[in-house]
């Protein structure tokens, strides 16, 4: 050979090298961002052996999650048999080495998963103390100006991707345990809601039917929104008094309750008692505010709603669309923070 000839070949493998080396490292900052965002474990692990494979150049590979007591959770293989049961992986030699090692290796075995053996890159995933899992490669492709064997910044590749992977699943891991705990939590918050408001239900109405349960139940279904609620039924039936539970289990239970019955007054009045009064709008009329300006930060119930004059439904209407409320006699528009019930 020339001695031109072996300076290209030497020129050749320096850029091979460097491209190599350039891609490993987009390799891993790509990783670090997709792994980042919190996706199930299976998905993880699929990610992972998918980027090893394809910046290794690896023809077999392998990776599985483990659990707390070292069982087998999660296991994703590429060109290789999955053993059965799941956890006859770990009684694979090189598996052991690294399990007990908890270093990354580089093997050469002549049988692996019940298949032709090769050269082999296995690394520990290791998040704190504990062991997440393990990822191997293998029957590295011959590319470009390289032979088919792996090198050690190959090694140094997988075990900087194990690292990642390892804390991308105990993260995974965790916000499944805090997620779990979280419905646990609203589970036992829901129930003690719902025992609070039966007691408190008992002070307020008598009765254990089938059908009163039913109104307790659609009140604690309702207590925590903020949505509007209209409560049907016939005089006497207690319909303030399920508007009294609603408000005493709402996030507005410490602030005012305010009832009107809407069909007690006459018109001129039912308005200045809802919105309020300016002063000056007839003799001796000082200002003061409405029923909405005293519910603030609680609950206005209307009482008998239905029998509100027409030309007075269309102010309300606007109260509840726009939520502001304009005085009797005034100019200006007053914000109201209440929520409304109605019957």
């Amino acid at each position: 050979m020339q001695e031109g000839d072996g300076t290209r070949l030497v020129a050749q493998q320096s850029t091979f090298e460097l491209r190599r080396k350039l891609l490993q490292l987009e390799a891993l900052y790509d990783v670090g961002r997709a792994l980042n965002t919190l996706r199930p474990e299976g998905e993880l692990i699929e990610e992972l052996m998918h980027r090893a494979i394809a910046v290794l150049d690896a023809t077999v590979g392998f990776v599985f999650s483990l659990d707390e007591k070292l069982n087998v959770q999660q296991i994703f293989t590429f060109g290789v048999e999955i053993p059965t049961p799941a956890n006859a992986i770990l009684n694979e030699p090189p598996i052991k080495q690294v399990l007990a090692s908890r270093e990354p290796m580089s093997v050469s075995v002549s049988k692996f998963l019940g298949g032709a053996g090769s050269d082999l890159l296995l690394a520990p995933m290791i998040s704190g103390e504990t062991i997440i899992g393990i990822i191997g490669v293998g029957g590295k492709e011959e590319r470009g100006a390289k032979s088919g064997s792996f090198v050690e910044d190959d090694l140094r590749f997988l075990a900087s991707l194990a690292a990642i992977g390892g804390a991308a699943i105990d993260n995974a891991r965790n916000f499944h345990k805090l997620s779990v705990l979280r419905e646990t939590l609203e589970d036992e918050n829901r129930n003690l809601k719902q025992r609070m408001l039966r007691d408190y239900s008992d002070r307020l109405m008598i009765g254990d039917s089938p059908k009163m349960q039913r109104v307790i139940d659609l009140v604690a279904r309702v207590a925590d929104s903020q949505a509007s609620v209209l409560i049907r039924g016939e005089s006497g039936t207690g319909k303030e008094m399920v508007a009294r539970l609603i408000h005493g289990n709402s996030p507005r239970k410490d602030g005012p309750f305010v009832a009107i019955n809407c069909a007690a007054l006459p018109e001129t009045l039912l308005e200045s008692e809802l919105f309020g009064i300016e002063r000056g709008v007839a003799t001796g009329v000082d200002a003061r505010p409405g029923k909405f300006e005293l519910a603030k930060g609680g609950t206005i119930f209307l009482d008998e709603i239905g029998d509100i004059p027409l030309t007075l439904q269309a102010k309300l209407l606007r109260v509840l669309q726009e939520r502001e409320v304009e005085k009797l006699g005034g100019r200006r528009r007053i914000p109201i923070d209440v929520r409304i019930l109605a019957a």
